[in-house]
């Protein structure tokens, strides 16, 4: 039982360690930056144009037009359909700043990254696209992030702040749809950290009215704690143009139950294998039989010994008691016959 109650000591170390990793990671920086110096990531890719040149033809263009248009659409966004894989390398994080947006003061933090994309994964060859590149991360105001969710793509930023109102974002995005009497809908992303669920993305779906031929966009963004993206993606007409997955990202979503698990198997578990091995062992060690007592035999009695002839014979007189020699017939003192 003392191996059992040191695993479940190391586990729940290993829970408050985890529970604690935010608070480290957030300290000397505003709360709601997740992000720190130093920290690589990482995202699967996937592109596709053709979804893109389909929406273009929709809407009338010609089949030259199209591709022209979806090119232009993937040099601003730096998409590549032979890019296997995005990865972005936290140089520097800088002190917040505010600025003046609708006359509204913002709070931001600016940040330095390299940004590399490879066309080979497997063989981690990676080619520098961005040095030094500056980024942002404002705290969450919801005109701000509004102007940033595309009618078409939804929100496709790599980092937001921790304080997302991921449902607010949601309705407005569906009240500045109603204002422009365009089709289309939002809702909030949740995911479940130990059965509690958490807002942590936003989904959009719009429909173009250019002509009767165009069809739907989707969109789907997920993020973890710490404001990092887990997963975006977004379609027309159900086939995916761009598709973003952090490494990794199962076990951030994930986390809380892999721990639960883990510390079920240990608790659980545990202690049954070491019952097991104790029985196995008991069993296999051979059993020596205790001998049968023996009896102790019975005292054979010693015979009575028998004197010799000569000492058979008397050795004192019986008359008057003094010492006589064997074998004499009579006493020598007093002439007793013997």
């Amino acid at each position: 039982m003392k191996v059992s109650r040191l695993l479940l000591f190391l586990l729940l170390t290993t829970i408050f360690l985890l529970s604690s990793i935010n608070f480290t990671v957030a300290a000397n920086k505003p709360n709601y930056v997740g992000i720190s110096e130093g920290e690589t990531y990482i995202w699967s890719t996937e592109f596709d144009k053709g979804p893109m040149e389909n929406y273009y033809e929709d809407r009338g263009f010609t089949i030259a037009q199209a591709e022209n248009m979806t090119d232009n659409f993937f040099d601003f966004f730096e998409y590549d359909e032979d890019v296997e894989a995005w990865k972005v390398y936290i140089l520097q994080i800088k002190d917040e700043k505010d600025r003046d947006y609708r006359s509204d003061e913002i709070d931001y933090v600016p940040y330095l990254l390299n940004w590399y994309e490879t066309e080979d994964r497997a063989a981690n060859d990676w080619d520098e696209i961005l040095e030094n590149g500056r980024g942002t991360i404002h705290e969450y105001d919801e005109d701000w992030y509004l102007d940033r969710t595309w009618w078409n793509i939804g929100l496709n930023l790599f980092f937001t702040p921790t304080d997302m109102d991921w449902g607010e974002l949601s309705d407005n995005f569906e009240d500045e749809l109603d204002d422009r009497n365009e089709e289309g809908s939002s809702s909030a992303e949740t995911t479940n950290y130990l059965f509690r669920e958490e807002e942590c993305g936003i989904s959009t779906k719009y429909e173009p009215e250019d002509t009767s031929e165009t069809r739907e966009f989707e969109s789907v963004s997920r993020y973890n704690r710490d404001g990092v993206l887990l997963y975006y993606e977004f379609s027309y007409a159900g086939v995916t143009v761009v598709k973003l997955e952090l490494e990794g990202a199962f076990f951030h979503e994930n986390l809380w139950w892999i721990i639960l698990a883990i510390s079920i198997v240990g608790i659980v578990l545990v202690p049954g294998i070491i019952i097991l091995k104790k029985k196995r062992k008991g069993k296999n060690e051979k059993i020596i039989p205790t001998p049968a007592p023996v009896p102790t035999p019975a005292p054979v009695p010693t015979p009575a010994r028998v004197p010799t002839q000569q000492e058979a014979l008397p050795q004192f007189c019986p008359s008057c008691g003094k010492k006589i020699k064997p074998e004499s017939s009579f006493c020598t003192d007093c002439g007793a016959k013997i």
